[in-house]
């Protein structure tokens, strides 16, 4: 099982200066323990889908096997006709807004169906509205 997790997980250390400078995050949700942006500058149309940037804040930290984390960064892609996403990128880590050490998952080039009312579909839906 641990030897699974390695293979899953691949670790990346970054200096404390912050990967998510120079984007423009717009908050799309919030409750009492998530906050989730996309980088609006940076949504890209690809054929028929958007690729884009998003970002999760956690008021309290995660835990994701050995690691610790309250931000992650992902970019998707979306296929406004389909209602799917396809995560291309996720990387989380320890401090707020890309901040501090990290982890990068690796992905596994699943298309993912969105259910309603879920972070895939919110940001699906804020993207696709945006762009029209």
């Amino acid at each position: 099982m641990i030897m699974k997790r390695f293979f899953l997980l691949t670790l990346i250390l970054i200096s404390t200066q912050s990967f998510s400078q120079g984007f423009q995050w717009k908050e799309i949700f919030t409750n009492g323990d998530i906050s989730i942006f996309v980088d609006t500058s940076r949504i890209k149309k690809i054929d028929k889908n958007y690729r884009f940037w998003v970002l999760h804040n956690y008021q309290s930290p995660r835990q994701n096997g050995y690691f610790s984390y309250q931000s992650m960064i992902e970019y998707q892609e979306v296929s406004c006709r389909e209602d799917k996403t396809l995560l291309l990128k996720q990387t989380m880590y320890v401090s707020q807004f890309g901040n501090g050490t990290s982890y990068e998952l690796k992905m596994d080039d699943k298309w993912n169906f969105n259910t309603p009312g879920t972070r895939l579909d919110l940001t699906l839906r804020f993207v696709c509205q945006s762009q029209k």
